[in-house]
């Protein structure tokens, strides 16, 4: 099965402004920037892992409310690791 074509929103982490990604690819992003397992963060932030494999093999797109959940948790949880080093 081909992979959905999802939402995209520009990535303010992308050198090259012009090139959207999906929630998805942002999110990858982000986590690897900060050294979160994805996988753990969507589990952590309350969102089932079937979810996160569906929407990983393309089955389901991300959505919206979804990916705000996970990018806040990636966020929450870079601050306290970095607030731990301290």
């Amino acid at each position: 099965m081909d992979k959905m074509t999802c939402t995209y929103a520009i990535d303010e982490y992308d050198n090259d402004m012009k090139k959207l990604n999906t929630y998805m690819e942002q999110l990858t992003l982000v986590a690897d920037k900060k050294g979160i397992n994805l996988r753990e963060a969507f589990r952590k932030s309350g969102i089932q892992d079937s979810t996160y494999h569906r929407i990983n093999t393309g089955e389901f797109c991300l959505r919206e409310s979804t990916a705000q959940t996970v990018w806040e948790y990636i966020h929450e949880e870079h601050y306290n690791k970095v607030r731990k080093e301290i």
